[in-house]
């Protein structure tokens, strides 16, 4: 029979696998990660035909010649704060996150004609050089969009309302995006 010593280090232990768990899942601050690091669960790619723009390496989406528009499957999102952590491999890479797609997108050019639409490129002034982390927050409150790149305000606007999927378009198959964290932050 164990002694009192080894159940209070067992405790320890437990208590400790328990706060890991739940960090790696939530992402620590109230973050809940969309995005596993290790495959694309809860993600589908519509209008793939053929071969899918999206694939996972080394712990992130990678972009690659193809078609489709990546989707959250898992469930609508409304009011919160969408965090993309993404990098460019070009300044001519062109991307962006769909919000507010009321319906399952069937394809890239229908789930672009619907919702809101936050660029993701190398242009603007708050982005870092290209092949560095870029971290984008999208705080959605109804239709008030509110968008910050690297911690710079760099969009107010309105957009669609209503809780919806979430996507991202992927950029031309000469240019490759990298994206190792994709998370909700609730109010």
């Amino acid at each position: 029979m164990p002694d009192m010593g080894e159940n209070e280090t067992m405790r320890k232990v437990l208590a400790l696998a328990v706060a890991w768990v739940s960090a790696s899942a939530f992402g620590g601050n109230g973050w809940i990660q969309l995005f596993n690091g290790s495959n694309l669960d809860g993600w589908a790619v519509a209008g793939a035909s053929g071969r899918s723009a999206f694939a996972t390496d080394d712990g992130s989406i990678r972009t690659q010649p193809g078609s489709g528009l990546l989707w959250y499957t898992r469930e609508k999102i409304g009011d919160g704060t969408l965090r993309i952590i993404y990098k460019l491999s070009s300044p001519e890479c062109r991307s962006a996150v769909l919000l507010h797609l009321p319906s399952e997108p069937n394809s890239e050019v229908a789930g672009g004609a619907q919702g809101s639409f936050v660029p993701i490129d190398s242009a603007n002034d708050a982005a870092k050089p290209v092949g560095e982390w870029n971290t984008m927050d999208i705080a959605m409150n109804g239709a008030h969009l509110r968008v910050k790149l690297n911690g710079v305000l760099i969009s107010d606007s309105q957009g669609a309302t209503g809780a919806g999927y979430v996507a991202l378009r992927h950029p031309d198959a000469r240019t490759t995006m990298y994206i190792r964290e994709i998370s909700i932050r609730r109010p």
